[in-house]
């Protein structure tokens, strides 16, 4: 049985399908929000505390008032909510999406928080190894005070998976100041003589919550993970690259234009999903 789409607005009532949003609402004029998008599996949203902590995180950047201790409260009651008489072996998108209250313009007028949740249906699992995807070199907006959040401003990362896919690409890897920083939507891993690396937090990437799994995964495994710089030139050495996020879990890259990394068999990227999947819902 699938999991069934659900919508809950900021008074916590579901609605048919849609939200109804005020023509002063903060996210739709400004942006002015955070927001995180978390797997449903087994009924539960998995590594629901990374997410929680990041949306926190996010939203404490943003100067906005949660009421803490009483914000992880209402998330959890959020989620609960979502998951209520779900099936229990169907995956779905979660998104809980938290933005300033109405009031002001570019100074607002009321600094607390308004949450929206939504759940839709996913056709299979979607950690299911994938074929390998085909990148194209771009641009990534450079490091900034809020490039930790995952910010409802994403307009650079939709320009380029926009002229990814109009090239005939699968997604784009991200790159600023000569260092690779991320893909559109996921975070990049990289094996070089044996090591993996990922680019640092200071290259702009998001702190993704299965990027912080796939480097504890490794670790688990005994595996060096650098957290560095990596340059286009050092793409050449690597002996396999894949891509992580919380919905898509971990997957391969076949090819960044030039470079092919097909004939690979991606041991390392193996040995980390079984990893990784042992403690999926942790």
């Amino acid at each position: 049985m699938p999991i069934q789409e659900r919508y809950i607005d900021s008074e916590g009532n579901l609605t048919g399908g849609s939200l109804n949003i005020s023509l002063q609402n903060r996210a739709f004029r400004y942006g002015d929000g955070v927001f995180e998008t978390i797997l449903v599996r087994r009924g539960e949203a998995v590594a629901f505390g990374l997410h929680f902590s990041r949306l926190e995180f996010g939203l404490g950047s943003l100067w906005m008032e949660t009421g803490y201790p009483h914000f992880r409260p209402k998330v959890e009651a959020l989620v609960e909510k979502l998951l209520k008489d779900q099936a229990l072996d169907g995956f779905g998108r979660m998104r809980i999406t938290a933005y300033r209250a109405d009031g002001g313009t570019y100074l607002p007028t009321d600094n607390r928080v308004q949450l929206v949740g939504e759940i839709i249906p996913l056709q299979g699992d979607p950690w299911t190894l994938r074929s390998p995807m085909r990148l194209q070199q771009g641009s990534a907006p450079p490091h900034g005070p809020f490039s930790h959040a995952k910010t409802m401003n994403a307009i650079s990362y939709i320009v380029e998976a926009r002229r990814a896919a109009a090239n005939g690409f699968d997604d784009a890897l991200l790159s600023h100041a000569g260092g690779i920083s991320e893909l559109t939507a996921s975070n990049f891993f990289a094996v070089i003589d044996g090591r993996l690396y990922t680019p640092a937090l200071t290259s702009g990437c998001l702190p993704g919550t299965m990027r912080a799994r796939t480097i504890l995964a490794a670790k688990k495994r005994g595996i060096e993970v650098v957290e560095g710089l990596i340059q286009s030139k050092d793409l050449w050495r690597a002996s396999e690259c894949f891509a992580t996020n919380a919905i898509m879990g971990l997957q391969p890259i076949g090819s960044i234009e030039q470079v092919d990394y097909r004939p690979a068999r991606f041991p390392i990227l193996m040995q980390l999903r079984q990893k990784i999947e042992a403690m999926r819902d942790r």
